[in-house]
């Protein structure tokens, strides 16, 4: 599991003075992104070097705790699903400890040529096996 701590900016949120919905897969991506770094996976690498690309193909939040600007939030994200050649990171966000936001988004495995998808490389996987694990509903960390 990765875990990353920030905090809502004033411009991640709306007029009502709410973190606007969409910015919430931002900072889930973020989490994402340290995720891959830390697997030596970084974006950058990924699209300079690597034959394939992990388009999103689904993503889901839900929001259980109003977010303000200045609230310090921690981000844990972890592989929740890893197929052939797609897999589902699971994020929980947590103000004060207690459970804001459950985002979930699928990716998969694309070829950069054909536009295809492709079995996830081995070493993409062995790292992303580094991160295994599941939130239930809830939120809380299951086995």
């Amino acid at each position: 599991m990765i875990i990353m701590d920030t905090f809502v900016k004033f411009h991640q949120t709306d007029a009502a003075g709410l973190i606007f919905f969409n910015n919430i897969f931002i900072i889930a991506h973020e989490a994402y992104e340290q995720m891959l770094i830390s697997e030596g996976f970084g974006i950058g690498i990924i699209l300079r070097e690597k034959d394939y690309l992990l388009p999103l193909v689904h993503v889901e939040a839900d929001y259980k705790i109003p977010l303000y600007p200045g609230d310090e939030i921690t981000v844990q994200a972890l592989v929740s699903h890893l197929g052939d050649t797609a897999y589902t990171l699971s994020y929980r966000i947590l103000k004060n400890k207690a459970v804001a936001a459950l985002v979930k988004t699928v990716h998969v495995c694309m070829d950069k040529k054909s536009g295809k998808k492709m079995r996830i490389p081995e070493d993409l996987r062995k790292g992303f096996k580094n991160h295994i694990g599941a939130f239930d509903e809830s939120g809380d960390e299951t086995l």
